[in-house]
């Protein structure tokens, strides 16, 4: 995981991306259906509040590794 920090994988039939950030030291696992739709993540390169930022493929919406909050984009507010 230091190398790919998101993992999009399924847990039986739900879409799961399991998510490291290396530098704060947080591991954690979302659903990855957004608004009902599959979706993918990505490694944005960016940080925020000292963490990985995570982006949706479809949308290109920035996420909080943390709190799997929106923080950036389309569906800014939205939660995982």
């Amino acid at each position: 995981m230091n190398w790919h920090e998101v993992v999009n994988d399924r847990l039986g039939d739900t879409p799961i991306a399991a998510t490291w950030c290396p530098l704060a030291g947080t591991g954690v696992v979302y659903e990855r259906t957004i608004g009902g739709e599959e979706s993918t993540f990505g490694v944005s390169g960016a940080l925020w509040r000292d963490s990985l930022v995570l982006f949706d493929r479809k949308t290109h919406t920035y996420w909080s590794q943390v709190s799997g909050t929106a923080i950036s984009g389309p569906l800014r507010g939205a939660t995982l």
